[in-house]
């Protein structure tokens, strides 16, 4: 299956958004680990993006040589089209292939063509990491181009278009969007599976991009909340990526953390874990409900990570799943103490913040709730609640669209 799956590959090679075969140096001999940066910056990150270029160049010379780093940018520029190139041991770009167009780097045919050019290009001996640079908004979708749509947004003509927002009252950006069921359809496409995704975007680490991620990626790595536009410092993460330890992505997280004290909360989520967790989820659901929807609480005072427009107004959404299951079970603690072993084993490590980047229009309120290390996992959940009936990305039917909703049987609550 992989061996046809990589013949499939090469003819996207030949075929995808009508790109040139005939430019870039032949493959180079395989590394021990090739990372892969995926960079989409063709909206408002890329004034961002030379300055991570020059970070990762830094951190690069810092790894052994048998090592790849190798990047795809997608800058918002006229005169550059999107490339790829490796940076060497003397932190020196060598580009290896330059497309003739632009392209929608969303797309998930793209991303599978760029990945795999990559894969010929730059292979590895041993495991392949990825870092997913630019634009996200979680687990949200929404089918219109106009609207978050989880991963990437790319406006496709290297311009900056938006547009007002009568609901949010704000300045959004228009462009195409990867939602995560299609990302994971293409991940399943290229010849490999990750040993890390490393999210360098916004509001990625929650239970349900992680369940949908479990079958491609060894470990999941990033923040449940908006993160600053610099983004992580590459100078001292690219290093940390290249660990072989067994808890490697403590450096790669505590790298990040460090260049922003008290202000980025990050965790790591094993993938393969997921599964025991939302089994272990699936029999608390129903008084988790009971507990989200009740109208003398309605998750106020409660750590949040992101809104929801509903009318025009502001909704709290992606709830801190630890501390949501903690006090909707405060009466039953042995059953809050079997669940929380369960998540420890998915949840192996995290970095507490007392507050997260609000640049952009999420503004977290922050005199809202009170972060604790006793309730902190910097993992969010989704629970559907009446008040986002009518709310701007249809979470509570987006929702459906993920296979967490069936695996802890959201349905059996009435949703």
């Amino acid at each position: 299956m992989r061996h046809l799956l990589t013949i499939i590959s090469a003819i996207l090679l030949f075929t995808a958004c009508s790109k040139d075969d005939d430019n870039g140096p032949a493959p180079v001999g395989p590394a021990k680990r090739t990372v892969i940066v995926y960079m989409v910056g063709e909206n408002n990150l890329d004034p961002y993006m030379q300055n991570d270029i020059n970070e990762m160049r830094q951190g690069r010379k810092q790894v052994a040589a048998s090592e790849n780093l190798v990047l795809y940018v997608d800058k918002l520029s006229k005169t550059e089209m999107p490339f790829i190139a490796k940076i060497n041991i003397e932190g020196n770009l060598d580009t290896l292939y330059r497309y003739e167009q632009d392209f929608y780097s969303s797309a998930p045919d793209n991303m599978i063509d760029v990945i795999d050019r990559i894969y010929q290009l730059c292979p590895a001996t041993e495991d392949y990491g990825l870092v997913l640079w630019g634009h996200a908004s979680g687990w949200l979708m929404d089918d219109s181009v106009a609207t978050h749509r989880a991963y990437g947004i790319d406006t496709g003509n290297n311009e900056l278009p938006s547009y007002y927002d009568e609901r949010s009252k704000e300045n959004l950006l228009k462009g195409k969007w990867l939602n995560i069921p299609s990302m994971r359809e293409a991940f399943k496409m290229i010849p490999m599976k990750w040993k890390f995704i490393m999210c360098d975007c916004c509001n990625m680490m929650n239970v349900e991009d992680a369940y949908e991620l479990r079958d491609v990626t060894d470990y999941l790595i990033g923040s449940p909340a908006e993160i600053p536009g610099n983004g992580a410092p590459y100078n001292t993460m690219v290093p940390a990526m290249f660990l072989r330890t067994e808890n490697f992505y403590q450096d790669v997280i505590n790298a990040y953390a460090d260049a922003y004290p008290n202000r980025v909360p990050l965790s790591v989520i094993k993938t393969s874990e997921m599964a025991a967790l939302a089994q272990a989820t699936r029999p608390l659901l129903q008084r988790l409900n009971e507990y989200v929807n009740n109208e003398n609480n309605l998750m106020q005072h409660h750590v949040y990570y992101n809104n929801t427009y509903v009318d025009g107004k502001r909704k709290h959404i992606m709830f801190d799943v630890r501390e949501v299951v903690r006090k909707a079970f405060a009466n039953e603690p042995s059953t809050y103490e079997n669940w929380y072993q369960v998540f420890q084993h998915a949840v192996p490590y995290n970095r507490i913040a007392g507050s997260w980047q609000t640049n952009t229009f999420i503004k977290i309120n922050f005199s809202d709730f009170t972060v604790t290390e006793d309730y902190f996992s910097g993992v969010s959940m989704f629970f559907p609640m009446e008040q986002y009936g009518t709310a701007e990305w249809s979470c509570n039917k987006a929702i459906k669209e993920m296979g967490w909703y069936y695996a802890v049987g959201w349905s059996s609550a009435g949703w």
